[in-house]
């Protein structure tokens, strides 16, 4: 029964707690993203993609801290109105409350997990194509006369001399170059004016009174033409790309990381794992440092943990650092850190007046 009310009550608090935080980090991504999409054309539907994307991909560190204060404000809570009374008269000491939380405990931990080593990869790889083909997309782009507009790494390039605006989103280019590679050819096009309109969704170039030279291994061809149409739409798919090797690590599955002797990887698996972590060793701590007896003054252990909070994530963002410099091992960092916080909980319930277990208990959990 007790068991019961408990969980209900911290998981309650917690999705209340997490929901806040989360539209908290969804309006500052937004933020992010309206500012990033200046300089990025991102469509508008894909600017609410990308930051639901990397809100979710927030969730571990928020869910992590959302049931940190869970529990330290359901305990500070239940004391102030006394109903602390109901676990002292039952004999449940702390040892006992972090059994009965246990099971909520390694729910969080194993969403924590699966959501930091399994789906935030696959996210952060879709953000990333967001943005790659948001950049690559002559299509979303209006050209800049008088300068050369390069796009896809350096493989198309258009340069025009004019620009005149037209009606209906169209516009009229005058003096035209247009230069792109493809695996065994280079393309160069040059025409006395053009203009570009929309078809559907595709973005079409005109062009008038020109000339196309293809460069191939062992010859040149040269092609006069009257009109020629080209659609930037589909132009990028036309030229071979180069394979973008992305050493973002945010991509890479656990087991990719685990594969590569590389102190890097080792330092974001470092990350992977404390996060899922975090969850056991602050939930323990909250519930330690939390006012167990009745009508005490515990409104001090909330600034309490929030600096605990700020000193675990601190220090294990210089840990990280240190593994990926090469100054410390990823097995002495990783077990010698999270000892020092159960360390701290030893000293910690030694000098406590509160109780961590009680020798009888009147009332059946």
């Amino acid at each position: 029964m007790i068991k019961r009310y408990l969980i209900n009550q911290l998981f309650t608090l917690f999705i209340v707690i997490s929901s806040f935080l989360f539209f908290i980090v969804l309006f500052n991504q937004l933020f992010l993203v309206l500012k990033d999409s200046i300089s990025i054309p991102f469509f508008f539907n894909e600017i609410f993609i990308i930051v639901l994307l990397k809100s979710i991909t927030d969730l571990p560190l928020l869910i992590s801290i959302s049931f940190f204060f869970a529990i330290l404000i359901f305990f500070n809570r239940i004391q102030k109105n006394s109903e602390i009374y109901i676990f002292e008269s039952a004999g449940l000491g702390k040892l006992k409350l972090a059994k009965l939380i246990s099971p909520l405990i390694s729910y969080v931990f194993l969403i924590i997990l699966l959501i930091s080593n399994i789906l935030s990869p696959v996210l952060e790889k879709k953000i990333i194509d967001f943005r790659e083909n948001a950049k690559a997309n002559i299509s979303r782009i209006e050209l800049k006369k008088g300068i050369f507009n390069v796009f896809n790494n350096g493989k198309l390039t258009i340069y025009t001399e004019n620009i005149d605006e037209g009606k209906n989103n169209e516009s009229f280019y005058s003096n035209i170059l247009i230069h792109f590679e493809n695996k065994n050819s280079k393309t160069l096009i040059l025409a006395r004016k053009g203009n570009k309109f929309f078809d559907n969704k595709d973005s079409i170039l005109s062009l008038d009174d020109g000339s196309k030279y293809l460069f191939e291994k062992d010859k040149t061809s040269v092609t006069n033409f009257k009109s020629l149409k080209i659609n930037l739409s589909r132009l990028r798919k036309e030229i071979n790309l180069p394979n973008i090797i992305n050493d973002n690590l945010k991509i890479k599955h656990f087991f990719e990381l685990m594969t590569e002797e590389d102190s890097l990887n080792k330092g974001e698996v470092y990350w992977r794992l404390s996060l899922p972590f975090s969850v056991i060793t602050l939930s323990l701590i909250a519930l330690y440092i939390s006012p167990i007896i009745p009508r005490s003054k515990g409104n001090k252990n909330i600034l309490f943990g929030m600096m605990i909070l700020f000193v675990y994530f601190s220090g294990s963002l210089i840990v990280k650092s240190a593994i990926e410099e090469k100054s410390l091992s990823f097995a002495l960092g990783f077990f010698f850190f999270h000892s020092l916080f159960y360390i701290y909980l030893l000293i910690y319930s030694f000098f406590s007046r509160t109780k961590l277990n009680y020798k009888y208990e009147k009332i059946p959990v």
